[in-house]
């Protein structure tokens, strides 16, 4: 299957989630995910990496901790790469708290699919959504001028540099 198949792939897949509701390390199309084992159910059953768990890891880490947890495994099997070359298929990862803590999946250059605990489901959303967003102490979402901080990752990136190297 070649690349642009495989990211056609994982981003059917990805729109297949969508309406699932949010649910902390659970991995269930349909009964629930959480931002990080949705990334993975959609990488590993298509194929592109080797199937890992992550879990368990605390539902409020990135509040406490500043341990990259979430950026520790995207290295494992994707390639950080600068904003301008991202594709749909790529992982865009935003900092949230302390840490880079939330993912989702890039469909085009302004659509996103991600599990949102805000509103308790995968969802899809114009990119910089929340990008720009911060939680207010009534837990609303606002809107702020500072734009998060913000990383790229290709799978394949890293898929085909372990295939040269072998």
């Amino acid at each position: 299957m070649s690349e642009a198949e495989e990211r056609a792939r994982v981003i059917a897949d990805g729109w297949a989630y969508v309406g699932t509701p949010f649910r902390h390390q659970c991995d269930a199309k349909g009964a629930g995910v959480d931002c990080a084992m949705w990334i993975v159910r959609a990488f590993v059953d298509c194929g592109v990496v080797e199937p890992f768990d992550p879990r368990p890891y605390p539902r409020l880490w990135f509040l406490h901790k500043s341990e990259e947890l979430y950026l520790g495994w995207l290295n494992r099997f994707a390639e950080e790469i600068p904003a301008e070359e991202a594709k749909p298929g790529d992982i865009v990862i935003y900092k949230y708290g302390q840490c880079f803590s939330h993912a989702g999946m890039i469909v085009s250059d302004q659509l996103l699919i991600h599990a949102w605990f805000l509103e308790e489901q995968v969802r899809s959303c114009e990119r910089f959504d929340i990008h720009l967003t911060h939680y207010g102490r009534d837990g609303g979402p606002k809107l702020c001028g500072k734009p998060r901080p913000v990383k790229y990752f290709d799978p394949w990136k890293k898929k085909r540099a372990l295939g040269a190297a072998s």
